[in-house]
């Protein structure tokens, strides 16, 4: 299977009128895989049950926040890493800095590279936008 993308039609930022016009790839027609079909298609590869590994996937995505919320990185061997970050505001001395200065939390998913190998692999295939 290919990754589909189409054409777009961009305007140059910060230039009043759009500019010169610039056409790029933008990726398309993406679907979802649900909990019931990554069951399902994990099911198919190995002698678990779809109801079994739905529920080892439901019971992770109950303890990865639980754990992100204690400041525990999430490691997914050949997927990646869950962690959290901070934006802040900055203050000139330490004193200053305490949970206000906190904008907001983010999770931040940073891909193995494995994943990167893999997911490079891809074709491309382009389609009417």
């Amino acid at each position: 299977m290919a990754i589909k993308y189409k054409v777009v039609k961009r305007a140059e930022p910060g230039v009043k009128g759009g500019g010169t016009i610039k056409y790029h790839a933008a990726a398309t027609g993406r679907k979802v895989a649900k909990t019931r079909d990554l069951a399902r298609m994990i099911s198919e590869r190995c002698t678990a049950r779809p109801g079994d590994v739905k529920l080892v996937l439901s019971e992770l995505a109950d303890l990865v926040p639980q754990l992100l919320s204690e400041g525990i990185s999430v490691q997914l061997d050949e997927l990646g890493i869950l962690s959290v970050t901070l934006e802040v505001e900055l203050k000139d001395t330490p004193e200053e800095v305490n949970e206000s200065t906190i904008k907001s939390l983010r999770v931040q998913f940073r891909a193995d590279t494995y994943l990167k190998q893999k997911v490079g692999l891809s074709k491309f295939k382009r389609v009417k936008g």
